[in-house]
């Protein structure tokens, strides 16, 4: 898993399905209470390896590199260089203590997150990249700094998902969340403050929440909404389902198992990007008649009709798979979820995107 994060951060999703192999290997005769207990355990683990390991893991010794430059004024990494030393020594002692004391699931949790630290480190190849100054280098990760912007995705800001405003909602105030620093000459330089607005009204689960016009109009248009709808959590979730799950994720997942209609851009319309499946009578519903279509569609590369067939078998297997091992079956089906429906809920992506985003769901 540590190393499969420097190849995306989409793989932590399969850490739930581990822990419940792990679970179910050494449980002959799994409970509903120890199924409940090892799903809230997983999504603690995952909580930890996203925030506990991949940020704050490197927002400290970007924190530990300020204080040995601007403080005692060493040179830049010489912070970072001892906090790595620490770490690996607070781990090794750990470890040694654990198998002394024998401490067998102690011992595995810490052998674990050095594993995961391990392969985590694959990142400093991108610190080591940028030194060359190569001409694509998103956000310059060459300190401690950028390297953390670059690790916290800043350059894509934030996005409500529990709590947080609607498009319509009305800003009130501007709260400072903490400091920017960058690189100078010989010290961390102040380079201004993050800040985040404050709205007057805010809601559970926003899913309508950009206020970009072109996004807005869009919203208005989805849901059949005036100018003066005021958002409530039912048409938060009607929106969820309908277009962020319904269309988006789906519109990808039928691709794969369905059929393509071509590779245009997907911004709706009955000939941009969608799913088909070479069935004539079912496709006529959603876009029209299918005979005597043109080359320009016919010849599209992307033209592809799998007839409902991947689905079905697909279907056919899981209904096999449940029968023959349900413990299996349950493990391949939480991580279709995932890998899947919780990406949704996770990315609350925004319409109009400037490409497709069918990668974020390949896992599924």
């Amino acid at each position: 898993i540590g190393l499969s994060i420097g190849v995306h951060l989409l793989n932590l999703l399969v850490i739930p399905a581990v822990i419940f192999v792990y679970y179910f290997r050494r449980t002959p005769k799994p409970t509903n209470k120890g199924i409940i207990k090892t799903f809230a355990v997983s999504i603690l683990i995952l909580a930890f390896v996203q925030f506990g390991i991949i940020q704050y893991m490197v927002s400290t010794a970007a924190f530990f590199d300020l204080f040995f430059v601007n403080t005692l004024g060493l040179g830049f990494g010489t912070g970072v260089l001892l906090f790595a030393i620490l770490l690996i020594s607070a781990l090794t002692l750990a470890i040694r203590y654990s198998i002394k004391r024998n401490k067998k699931v102690l011992n595995l949790a810490l052998v674990s997150i050095t594993l995961l630290i391990f392969g985590y480190s694959s990142f400093a190849l991108l610190i080591i990249r940028a030194q060359a100054k190569p001409n694509l280098n998103n956000t310059n990760p060459e300190n401690a700094f950028t390297f953390l912007n670059y690790v916290n995705r800043a350059q894509y800001g934030d996005r409500p998902l529990l709590y947080g405003e609607n498009y319509n909602s009305e800003k009130i105030d501007l709260k400072e969340t903490g400091k920017l620093y960058r690189k100078g000459s010989e010290k961390y330089e102040s380079a201004g403050t993050n800040s985040k607005y404050v709205f007057d009204k805010n809601t559970f689960i926003p899913r309508m929440y950009s206020d970009k016009p072109e996004h807005i109009r869009f919203y208005k248009s989805w849901m059949g909404f005036d100018d003066e709808h005021k958002l409530s959590l039912a048409d938060n979730l009607k929106y969820m389902f309908s277009f962020q799950a319904g269309h988006m994720y789906m519109r990808y997942f039928m691709w794969n198992f369905v059929g393509r209609q071509n590779n245009q851009d997907g911004q709706l319309g009955e000939n941009g990007g969608g799913w088909l499946s070479g069935v004539k009578p079912i496709d006529a519903i959603r876009l029209g008649d299918q005979k005597n279509l043109p080359p320009s569609i016919v010849d599209n590369k992307a033209y592809n009709r799998f007839f409902f067939l991947p689905l079905i078998l697909g279907l056919i297997g899981a209904v096999w798979h449940f029968k023959r091992n349900q413990k299996h079956a349950g493990v391949i089906a939480l991580l279709f979820f995932f890998t899947g429906v919780a990406i949704v809920l996770y990315l609350n992506s925004v319409p109009i995107e400037p490409r497709e985003r069918d990668y974020a769901y390949v896992g599924s």
